[in-house]
C-alpha cells in the first residue's frame, strides 16, 4: 500500500464567526463556497429595512423607542441603518452570497461612501 500525499495552497478565515477555507485568487472555488452566504452581513442589512420600516411606519415613535425595544444603543442602530444606502446590487450580493470576499460588516458599517460608484470602488465591483 502506498501514500499520496495532496497539497494545495489554501487559508483559513473567521467569516461570521466561523472558519472558512478560501481558495488562491484566480482558482476556481468549490461549490460550496460559491454561494457562501454572510450570515452576520445577512442579518445587518435584514435588520437595517426591517428599524427604517418600523421608525418609518410610526410603530416606534423614537430611535431611542426602538433601541429599549431592541435593546441595543443608539450608535449602533445608526451604524445598521447606515446599510440602507447600500447599493441594491450590493445588497443583492449580500444575499446571494456573492458579496466581495473582503467585504465585512464592521468595515461597512464605519465607512460607507453615500454615491453607489464610489461603494463599487472601495468593495472593487460593479454596482451600477
Amino acid at each position: 500500500m502506498s501514500e499520496l500525499s495532496v497539497f494545495m495552497p489554501m487559508r483559513l478565515k473567521k467569516r461570521g464567526g466561523r472558519k472558512m477555507v478560501l481558495v488562491p485568487e484566480g482558482k476556481a472555488p468549490l461549490a460550496s463556497q460559491n454561494a457562501s452566504i454572510d450570515t452576520t452581513l445577512v442579518k445587518a442589512l435584514v435588520r437595517a429595512h426591517l428599524w427604517q420600516r418600523q421608525l418609518k411606519s410610526g410603530k416606534y415613535q423614537t430611535m431611542q423607542d426602538l433601541c429599549d425595544a431592541n435593546k441595543v444603543t443608539a450608535k449602533y442602530v445608526q451604524l445598521i441603518l447606515r446599510l440602507n444606502f447600500l447599493a441594491p446590487k450590493l445588497k443583492e450580493a449580500i444575499l446571494l452570497g456573492h458579496q466581495p470576499r473582503h467585504m465585512k460588516l464592521a468595515d461597512i458599517m464605519q465607512n460607507i461612501p453615500s454615491l453607489w460608484h464610489e461603494q463599487g470602488e472601495l468593495f472593487g465591483c460593479e454596482v451600477v
